[in-house]
């Protein structure tokens, strides 16, 4: 095993694996930024059975991309569904200024952050939405890191093309 490969395997073994397959589900259904390649490239890569290459039966190398991408997913899974949480906080808990951490998602993505974080709270929200529970959606925002129900009503109407209600009962 390459000394490179195990952060990233570190990180994943105390990650679920249905949050890993969400997240791809979710870029492959396009509703983040399907330019994300080196992140779903990465969650393939920690996915599949059999990581052994045929010529030398080592793990391949993740790109330093994956492995900032990496990093940057696990924290977003952790805090960014708190309303406080806040760039400048994922800047300090990344270990990066917010203009590397711009200018490195910009590459990486074509994205900024906070596009990132708010695809997370929404897909998070759709996933509250469908549960079949009797939750309000009010308390589903809260719970996705939206301060403000009524403005979480509004995106979401706007993203998605329905309101939360609306979505609750197509499903």
């Amino acid at each position: 095993m390459q000394l490179c490969a195990l952060p990233c395997r570190l990180i994943f073994v105390a990650s679920k694996s249905n949050e890993v397959s969400r997240f791809t589900k979710s870029l492959s259904n396009q509703t983040v930024p399907n330019n994300i390649h080196p992140m779903l490239n990465l969650f393939n890569w920690l996915t599949m059975t059999d990581h052994r290459t045929k010529s030398n039966n080592e793990l391949p190398a993740p790109t330093p991309d994956e492995l900032f991408m990496a990093r940057l997913y696990e924290i977003l899974t952790k805090k960014s569904f708190d309303s406080q949480y806040s760039v400048p906080k994922l800047c300090r808990d990344i270990g990066v200024s917010s203009s590397q951490l711009h200018r490195k998602l910009t590459a990486v993505t074509g994205k900024p952050v906070i596009e990132i974080i708010t695809a997370m709270r929404f897909e998070k929200a759709k996933e509250l939405l469908s549960d079949q529970s009797q939750r309000q959606i009010a308390e589903i925002a809260f719970d996705c890191g939206f301060e403000d129900p009524d403005y979480f009503s509004r995106a979401f109407s706007k993203r998605f093309g329905v309101s939360p209600s609306e979505f609750r009962k197509q499903m």
